[in-house]
């Protein structure tokens, strides 16, 4: 795997998460990271309790890093369209085979290879976690805004870097931390299993390694400037952050 060094600092790096490597990741990785997230939906997580609330509803919505689809099926409960785009063809086919619902559309393209030119403006704009590995966090930022319709909404949550992403005993003990809470919350040994299984194969390790994600302060920073009056929630857990804007609706007459 061609990647970085693990301390580029956010705001340098470039794209690792390639095709060739997400569809190679993938491969190998999607049943555990299936059974884990749906053992982790179920137990009724802080992140589906935020994110409806943040979606008021409307005409087209698009789901940029959609993975399986998971969040895709929220946003087509609320809106009349959903683009939902991925860059690993693997992890589309398994969206399209485990969440195809009528008007979702699945494609296997860059979260920066969606334009307003090609695909138009968005009454939402969703990104939950990886936002920052296609681009610099901020160039990453920007472009979701140029995504969003007058009066539509730009959801973006996602992991901070609490100043130990570089460590890879932080990233086990995360895991483990996080396997005790699923543990906890849902009882089931094989997806809590399933859940070490993928945060510690040492290809998930590598890349979320080289791609860390902004510090707290810089993702505030960033997002006070770009989506100015944006709302903020720090946590639930330690290491995550979420932002939800408004767009300005354009002036009546």
């Amino acid at each position: 795997m061609n990647t970085p060094a693990a301390n580029t600092p956010a705001e340098q790096h470039t794209s690792i998460w390639d095709t060739q490597t997400a569809d190679e990741f993938w491969a190998a990785m999607d049943e555990p990271y299936e059974r884990f997230v749906e053992a982790w939906g179920g137990s009724e997580s802080a992140l589906d309790k935020w994110l409806p609330a943040q979606l008021p509803g409307g005409d087209r919505a698009l789901d940029l890093n959609c993975g399986s689809g998971r969040h895709s099926v929220l946003l087509s409960e609320h809106y009349r369209s959903v683009l939902a785009v991925d860059i690993s063809a693997r992890i589309i086919e398994r969206a399209r085979k485990d969440r195809a619902r009528p008007h979702i559309s699945y494609e296997a393209r860059g979260n920066l290879d969606v334009t307003a030119e090609r695909d138009g403006l968005f009454d939402a704009v969703l990104s939950v976690y990886g936002f920052h590995m296609a681009a610099p966090f901020e160039t990453a930022l920007r472009h979701i805004r140029s995504l969003v319709a007058p009066g539509g909404v730009a959801v973006v949550y996602t992991a901070v870097d609490t100043g130990e992403w570089d460590s890879p005993d932080w990233h086990v003990d995360r895991a483990f931390s996080s396997a005790r809470y699923l543990y906890g919350t849902t009882g089931d040994p094989h997806a809590t299993a399933d859940l070490l299984r993928f945060w510690l194969d040492p290809r998930w390790l590598e890349t979320v390694a080289a791609a860390p994600p902004p510090t707290r302060d810089d993702f505030h920073r960033a997002c006070a400037e770009i989506f100015p009056g944006c709302d903020l929630t720090d946590g639930p857990y330690p290491d995550n952050c979420a932002m939800s804007w408004r767009a300005p609706s354009p002036p009546t007459t």
